[in-house]
Formats: C-alpha cells, structure tokens, sequence
C-alpha cells in the first residue's frame, strides 16, 4: 500500500529563487492530502504530476500567506476542472472569515461545497479519521496559532497464509475467524493459534509535519 509525501515547497515567508512556498501532499492508500498551500501550489501540484481532483482534504497549519494563499486559487481552478465533492479544510481560526469573504467575491457559485473545520492550536486531536488513516493536530510554539500535523496509517488487517489454508483444509469459516484474529479449531479437534496461521502485510507508518515552531517538548513526545 502507498505512503508517500511530496514536497511541493519549503521555503518560509521570504521568497528564494530555488524554493517554493511551504506546501506538500501526503499520499496514503491513493488517499491525497494537502498540506499547507503556499502561492503557486496549483503550479507545483502540476509539475509533479498530481491532479488536484484527486485531493481529499487540505490542512493549513497558520494562516500566514505562505503557508495558505496558495488555496484561493486552487478553489478556484478545481471549479473548472468539474469537482463535484467536497473539499474540506481543517485550519485555525479565523479561516472561516477568510474563507467567507473570497466566496462572496470570487468563487459565488462553486459546483463543490469547501468545509472547513476549526483546529484548534492548543490541543492535540483526531480531526479525520477514516478505515485506513487518523490526522492528528499537534500544537506548535510560534509567534501566530499553528498546529502540526501528524498522520498515522492503521494497522492493517490480518492475512491468513495461504501456505496454512492448504496445508490445514480451511474452509471460509475457519479462514474468517482466522482474519478476526481468532484462534481455529480443526475437525480433529486441533487448536491452531492465530499466529500460526496469520500475518500482518505491512507495519503501520506514520508522518508528522511540524512546520513553524520553537522547541517543544511536547510536540516532539507525541510525533514519538
């Protein structure tokens, strides 16, 4: 199963020549989020191959322009492209107010709804959970309210061996209680233990985004 990011850019508020603005795109199972949209995101997201119709939810982690201007555009643009879906926006506050006034005066009349949820700086919390993927926040320490982002895979489901099927004579029954984790009695009365007969595909992988912040102990503890 997949599990990349890319970085789309990294520099901070002072443009460079070689950089672009904070913004990168975490790729789990092809589930695509969008983290942090500095200018030119819609650009960069080109450039790398990544149709932006693919995107299920965009997290800002502050609310300074280049970490978030990029967005307005990328509205924009995914109206043209014929997006039907939701677009949901986990940012501080005051987003909505931001997010209220471009509509009013650009995008009026979106085919797609933009959701946006508050996060809430100070507090670390689920904000999306789906059957593959958690999106924590993490608080930061800088001079303006700006949250992490820590996405955590799940663990995956069991497998039963293929090897073991044919070698006990499992039937769909044995096999679904197997997947449940469960231990498996044969009809001769044998009880298999659900490690001889399972495994996992994958270990679980996570990420954390930590963009502007001093020192935190905190911070550091719950990315470990």
């Amino acid at each position: 199963m997949s599990f990349t990011v890319t970085i789309l850019g990294s520099a901070s508020a002072k443009p460079t020549p070689g950089r672009h603005p904070s913004a990168q795109v975490v790729n789990l199972h092809e589930q695509h989020y969008l983290v942090d949209a500095g200018e030119g995101t819609q650009q960069q997201l080109f450039r790398y191959g990544i149709n932006p119709l693919r995107l299920r939810a965009v997290f800002l982690s502050h609310l300074h322009g280049d970490h978030v201007f990029g967005l307005f555009p990328l509205i924009s643009t995914l109206a043209l492209y014929g997006r039907k879906t939701p677009l949901r926006v986990f940012a501080p506050a005051p987003f909505g107010e931001i997010l209220a006034c471009h509509l009013r005066f650009f995008d009026s009349e979106l085919p797609y709804p933009v959701v946006w949820t508050e996060v809430d700086t100070t507090k670390h919390a689920l904000l999306l959970e789906n059957r593959t993927l958690e999106v924590w926040s993490i608080p930061l320490r800088h001079r303006v309210p700006t949250a992490g982002f820590l996405f955590r895979e799940k663990e995956p489901p069991l497998n039963v061996n293929k090897s073991k099927i044919a070698k006990y004579g499992l039937s769909i029954a044995q096999i679904a209680a197997a997947k449940r984790g469960e231990a498996v009695r044969l009809d001769d009365g044998t009880l298999l233990g659900n490690g001889e007969l399972t495994y996992r595909p994958y270990a679980p992988r996570s990420y954390a985004y930590l963009s502007d912040t001093n020192f935190s102990a905190r911070a550091a503890e719950l990315c470990r």
